[in-house]
């Protein structure tokens, strides 16, 4: 590998892309790293960080400065089913009456019980994979009914899908209502509150229904002020205690970065968690192989998993049927939004790309794979720019092969 291959331009990622000049050959012209620009916290922090300030940026963007007239900014929280619909599990509600789990112990918040099934046997299994498939559909038809209830408005939305530690997904979601153009009457927030709770009781797909607890939050348009004799620390923990545009945006991108393995790390995590996610995912795999094997079909190969015998297009339907697997079903995008709500991903990269052009020489070298990792000969380089440039900002040392 050519020694002048740079590594500070992966800027911490775990697993950057090696590219070298087209035509080149091998160990000689110009080479580079590149990030992997995944969003997953699991794989790479340093690039899900850069996809969570960008995920903050969008949503931001979406959320008017000032107050205007007609105007309401609301956080909604749609669940999932209870446990008359898949089956008990090990639970915990602090500072309630109701607080014993079913099980009729009373679980501390660190107890690997959390999340695991009372009993493994009553759970229903293919139910909870088939509700986590339809979860994108329960969506789409939350939107219609929505937009049926309050028909003289306009609705913006963005949204986040979260798991739970019993391997169900919920979703989290910025809605934007205002007044149209051609109807002036602005509706009151129980209106716009009443609407949201009775669409959400409408969707029905194969059976599968949305939960009875849907949460209804308003932002507030400013943060509170500093009171007398308030100290910083006390402050800021009042700050981010109210509902405002900023606290919403970070909270939503929070969760953006989040995948399937971030049920398994909160807390403690027992046998019977792991037990209960591999059962999940077991139940998910029939339906996403048998639909992994009819796209395959479309190329006239016969289904197969080895990744050898397949062109990118086809490899590419595997990979995502081992996902829909891993993620317990669930086969959506996990962060979407309304096409009107704000800008793109791709806008706001474009911005920065340009921005880095201007503070630099313009590059017109075009680029091809070489190769995946960093390579050994800047092992000891790269570790060393991590430590002075890298670790003050948080990030993990990154893995190199």
């Amino acid at each position: 590998m050519n020694t002048t291959l740079d590594y500070k331009s992966a800027r911490g990622c775990y697993h950057p892309i090696q590219l070298q000049e087209v035509g080149a050959s091998l160990g000689e012209g110009r080479a580079i790293y590149v990030r992997c620009g995944t969003r997953r916290e699991n794989k790479c922090a340093a690039c899900a960080e850069q996809y969570r300030r960008d995920a903050i940026t969008l949503i931001e963007k979406g959320v008017p400065k000032r107050r205007r007239k007609g105007y309401h900014l609301l956080f909604v929280t749609l669940t999932a089913p209870g446990a008359e619909f898949f089956g008990s599990a090990n639970h915990r509600r602090p500072g309630k009456k109701t607080g014993n789990c079913k099980c009729g112990k009373v679980h501390l918040p660190d107890d690997p019980l959390i999340g695991a099934p009372i009993d493994f046997e009553k759970f229903d299994y293919k139910r909870a994979a088939a509700w986590n498939d339809s979860l994108p559909e329960l969506w789409r038809r939350f939107l219609i009914a929505l937009e049926r209830e309050m028909p003289t408005q306009r609705i913006e939305y963005v949204k986040v899908a979260e798991v739970q530690r019993r391997g169900l997904f919920h979703l989290h979601a910025i809605l934007r209502v205002e007044i149209t153009k051609e109807h002036k009457h602005a509706l009151e927030r129980s209106e716009v509150s009443k609407a949201i709770k009775i669409a959400a009781a409408i969707p029905d797909f194969e059976g599968n229904k949305f939960g009875r607890q849907v949460d209804v939050e308003f932002a507030t348009q400013r943060p509170p002020q500093r009171r007398k004799g308030e100290s910083e620390k006390d402050y800021k923990k009042r700050v981010n205690r109210t509902k405002t545009r900023n606290t919403f945006a970070r909270y939503l991108a929070k969760y953006a970065t989040k995948g399937t393995d971030h049920a398994t790390r909160k807390g403690v995590v027992g046998k019977y968690v792991l037990a209960h996610h591999a059962k999940l995912r077991n139940a998910s795999r029939e339906k996403a192989e048998k639909l992994r094997d009819e796209r395959l079909r479309t190329y006239s190969q016969k289904p197969d998993t080895n990744p050898f015998i397949h062109s990118p297009q086809e490899r590419a339907i595997i990979s995502r049927a081992e996902a829909t697997v891993n993620d317990f079903g669930f086969a959506g995008q996990f962060l979407t939004k309304s096409r009107n709500y704000s800008t793109t991903f791709k806008a706001i990269r474009a911005e920065q790309r340009k921005f880095a052009i201007a503070s630099s020489e313009e590059d017109k070298t075009e680029w091809e794979i070489i190769g995946f990792g960093v390579d050994v000969a800047h092992h000891d380089d790269a570790l060393v720019y991590w430590e002075k440039n890298l670790k003050p900002r948080g990030y993990e040392p990154p893995l190199f092969e």
